[in-house]
């Protein structure tokens, strides 16, 4: 017989120990539950739940416990060492401090305890048992080793192994730790149970560890699958002890409660049915809950060195004779009275719980292991063991996704999607560069009609007049006469013509360098946020930090190149000249007609030709500026006829004559020339000098035409061969040399660009782990289920 002056005195042994009455075998045949006859069914289940644990599944998914709950000096651990057969520190200042989680285990060998201790991952909340120590096979030793185990949780940043042998430190880094022992206790004389010590509640004391406290029974008790073990000592009033109302917070019809009465030697003398009614259901606050008592050594009876055996026959014998506990012990609640029942209670309160459980397990791992694989799924490939190999492939399928970007995509905010309105803006702004010429002199009254290019609505929609001021023909006329050297009469120099078309050309620059501009930005936005998205190079940083300003060196190195290349359209467009002779002249035809015809209609005597009215004065009366405003392009105006009521009958219609134009139209026709009309006899009046102008005119507005069609196909086409399309030529390469890839250290750089970000080896870290422990779970569960 072996000893500890803190607790039981134990046995090497209980067969060994030594022959009882057959009431005490009843009361106290083993530690815990003992029942040979424990169907291998339930022992294959409570195998399960301590297997589940024992993975540290339980932070993933919900495993059935009991949890111990008591006020501080409430009789918890004694009932536990009663429950256990194993003795727990006692000294001063050895109170419960953190979990213990005891695992009782049947196992066909001599007993034996291990020590572990599982500790919480503050960052990922992994939980990690490490073994304290090697196995124990003397019951006095474990009292020392878990006075050990509980220092080294409250000290989490030093090495478990300076509490384990020798001197230990004399402070604490913690008062309290959610941290837990685990002790695995096993032989041939236990049944199989699992539930958890928790830290007394703190009555009173320091806010911050009595609210610690509180959390920390709220994360077991607070979870369906966690029985409550209540424990409220007799000797203080009921309602001064909060145990049981903290625990009906969390489960509010006391079902999942067991009630354990603790020191019934201690009630005041007279109020003993105040606590044999919660036994008997009498009391209603308590009602829903079923109550055991438990009597367990006192200190005195524990410094004399009882042992286990004798303190069950002691709470046995007490139960039999001390009132009013003898007389609910002959009733229907004998069963509710001892450690004995009170194990027996909760082992099969917790065989039940994992029966039903079973589907949920099944379904929280399958879950639990779902999320997991596809978070796992979610994180960038560890990297590769060919690093140069994987650093050419995400360069490539970079390349490869940005020629498909600039080749055109069918998406609504596609690159050339964006740019088809700024080169829509461009080809307006250049078509607004257009020559404003006037075919009168800049003195003439405004005339009541207006050249109308019709001829022109087909090909696009009409701009009338551009930005510039209006251009007349006595300016072009000055304009030609200044320039005019050593030709012959009536002659004027091309320059004339040549600086009109510079005019416009000159400003088409700013138009051009816009639309690039433009582009360049869409497409340095587009590579940019290719290359910082994850699709390509991942979460690659020190990847991503290199290859990002390669790529914009080499957009400013083809911006470059396509910057020349527009200054080269420019520079040719600034030399006159077209080999599209058709269009220029089918254009300068129909522009010098309308000129001409504008210009002729200011006579009187072209205007009577066409029966038109006099020109618009400035000074018009109202009724007239009125009329001027039902002017419309290409519209003509003919006299209007007052068409009042004559006051007396109508005379007889006389006989109509044919007027002066009909007449030269008819006698026209006469000679041959049929199908005349009005219009055409304006080309038989005398020619004016300064129609020349008119000419000039004609063919700067035409060559506008070619060359500006002509631009505004030119330079979307050169920025998009050149830069749009060309960009990515030479960009694998570009990117490939500047990580130097091909040097002697290309292997060592390229390895060191694909170190991950901490956190996300971190989080795969993470995740392979609770991988795995899912799957061992799953693994243990298929396996002791089927």
């Amino acid at each position: 017989m072996s000893s500890t002056s803190t607790g039981f005195s134990t046995p090497d042994s209980i067969t060994d120990s030594r022959t009882m009455s057959d009431s005490q075998t009843a009361a106290s045949n083993a530690i815990g539950l003992l029942d040979p006859r424990l169907s291998e069914q339930r022992r294959r289940m409570f195998e399960l739940i301590n297997r589940l644990r024992n993975t540290g599944v339980q932070g993933d998914i919900s495993v059935p416990v009991i949890a111990v709950v008591g006020a501080q000096s409430a009789g918890k651990s004694s009932m536990i060492e009663a429950i256990s057969g194993i003795s727990l520190p006692r000294k001063a200042g050895t109170c419960t401090r953190c979990p213990t989680e005891v695992h009782l285990e049947y196992a066909d060998a001599p007993w034996s305890c291990d020590v572990s201790l599982r500790r919480v991952s503050a960052s990922s909340g992994e939980e990690r048992v490490r073994p304290f120590g090697s196995s124990i096979t003397e019951r006095a030793q474990v009292t020392e080793r878990i006075r050990r185990a509980q220092r080294a949780i409250l000290n989490p940043l030093r090495d478990s192994n300076d509490y384990l042998h020798g001197p230990e430190p004399t402070e604490d880094d913690s008062s309290f730790s959610s941290d837990c022992i685990v002790l695995k206790i096993s032989c041939r004389d236990v049944t199989d149970l699992l539930f958890v010590d928790l830290p007394g509640l703190i009555v009173g004391g320091i806010d911050e560890e009595r609210i610690l406290v509180e959390n920390l029974a709220r994360d077991y008790i607070s979870k369906d699958t966690c029985i409550v073990l209540v424990t409220v000592m007799c000797e203080t009033d009921f309602e001064n002890q909060p145990t049981y109302a903290f625990a009906r917070q969390y489960d509010p019809d006391g079902s999942r409660i067991v009630g354990v009465l603790t020191k019934p030697d201690r009630v005041t003398s007279g109020g003993e049915h105040l606590w044999t009614a919660h036994i008997e259901r009498k009391n209603p606050r308590t009602a829903g809950t079923e109550w055991f008592s438990v009597k367990n050594p006192s200190y005195e009876d524990l410094k004399a060195g009882i042992t286990w055996e004798a303190s069950r026959e002691a709470e046995a014998q007490y139960f039999a004779s001390a009132e009013p506990w003898a007389t609910l012990n002959k009733g229907p609640f004998t069963g509710q009275l001892g450690t004995a029942n009170l194990t027996r209670k909760l082992s099969d309160m917790l065989y039940e719980l994992m029966l039903q459980s079973l589907p949920r397990i099944q379904r929280e791992l399958d879950t639990a292991l779902a999320e997991t694989q596809a978070s796992l799924g979610e994180l960038p490939p560890a990297p590769s063991s060919e690093p140069v190999a994987e650093i050419v492939r995400m360069v490539t399928e970079f390349t490869r996704e940005a020629d498909r970007q600039t080749q055109g995509v069918p998406e609504a905010d596609g690159l050339l999607q964006q740019m088809s309105g700024v080169e829509e803006r461009f080809q307006t702004e250049i078509r607004l560069t257009v020559p404003n010429y006037k075919p009168w002199r800049s003195t003439d009254q405004r005339p009541p009609y207006m050249p109308s290019f019709d001829f022109l609505l087909h090909e696009e929609e009409h701009i009338r007049d551009g930005r510039g001021p209006p251009v007349y023909v006595d300016e072009v006329m000055r304009d030609a006469r200044s320039a005019v050297t050593r030709e012959l009469p009536d002659n004027y120099p091309f320059v004339v013509q040549k600086r009109a078309i510079l005019q416009f050309v000159n400003l088409w620059r700013a138009p051009a360098i816009r639309l690039f501009e433009s582009s360049q930005a869409r497409v340095e936005t587009l590579l940019l946020r290719l290359v910082s998205a994850d699709a390509h190079f991942g979460y690659y940083s020190k990847l991503k930090q290199l290859v990002s300003p390669v790529v914009a060196e080499h957009i400013a190195m083809r911006a470059q190149e396509t910057q020349e290349r527009i200054n080269f359209l420019l520079a040719m467009e600034a030399e006159v000249k077209t080999r599209n002779v058709h269009y220029f002249r089918a254009y300068r035809d129909k522009f010098l007609a309308l000129y001409k015809g504008a210009w002729r209609r200011r006579t009187p005597q072209a205007r009577r030709i066409l029966g038109e009215p006099s020109p618009v004065r400035e000074t018009a009366s109202p009724a007239s500026e009125a009329s001027e405003a039902s002017v419309h392009e290409g519209e003509h105006i003919y006299p209007s006829y007052d068409y009042a009521v004559p006051a007396s009958p109508p005379r007889p219609a006389a006989v109509r004559r044919p007027t002066p134009l009909e007449r030269a139209l008819s006698a026209l026709g006469e000679l041959g020339l049929a199908h005349l009309e009005a219009k055409d006899l304006l080309t038989l009046l005398r020619s004016d000098p300064e129609e020349d102008a008119l000419f000039i005119m004609a063919n700067v507005r035409a060559y506008f035409q070619v060359a500006y069609k002509r631009f505004v196909d030119n330079v979307p086409l050169a920025i998009d061969e050149a830069f749009v399309r060309g960009v990515v030529v030479g960009l694998q390469a570009a990117i490939l040399t500047n990580i130097g890839i091909g040097g002697r250290e290309g292997y060592e750089t390229c390895r060191r660009l694909l170190q991950e970000p901490e956190h996300i080896t971190r989080r795969r870290d993470e995740l392979l782990v609770k991988e795995s422990r899912l799957k061992e779970a799953r693994h243990e569960f298929m396996r002791l289920t089927l």
